[in-house]
């Protein structure tokens, strides 16, 4: 596929009818103006929806895994963490992960980082406390 054509298919993928009605009218010149427009759109369309999906996740404030302190949770598989997070398992097998452990030992920043992850990898995520679904199932 020659590059005049891959812009073509990419004006058709992001549903750019104006600009595809007039295509056969462009000249050679053209397609270096067309080409940043295209540009400009995908990087547009894509950081809106990285921002729908974020907040779409209600993740609320949290700090990301690069600030979690590791020497906080006495018992913590941290290799097992990482290398989720690292190698994204917990996305390309529809693995389910979960954090066991008292009160104030990083679950929720875990979690929250692992939704973050997901979302930053194109999928969807939510956020939901424990003592919010509960809440929720009982009424």
């Amino acid at each position: 596929m020659n590059n005049i054509e891959e812009l073509k298919s990419r004006a058709q993928s992001l549903k750019m009818v104006g600009l595809l009605a007039y295509w056969d009218t462009l000249d050679q010149g053209d397609f270096d103006w067309i080409t940043r427009l295209i540009e400009w759109e995908e990087e547009t369309r894509q950081a809106l929806s990285v921002d729908r999906r974020l907040a779409r996740a209600k993740l609320g404030r949290f700090k990301p895994i690069s600030d979690f302190d590791w020497g906080w949770p006495e018992k913590i598989d941290r290799q097992a963490i990482e290398r989720a997070l690292t190698h994204k398992h917990f996305l390309k097998d529809n693995s389910n992960l979960i954090f066991v452990g008292e009160n104030g030992t990083g679950k929720t920043t875990l979690a929250k980082a692992f939704a973050w992850e997901a979302v930053m990898a194109g999928q969807t995520a939510l956020f939901v406390s424990a003592a919010k679904m509960l809440g929720d199932l009982a009424s």
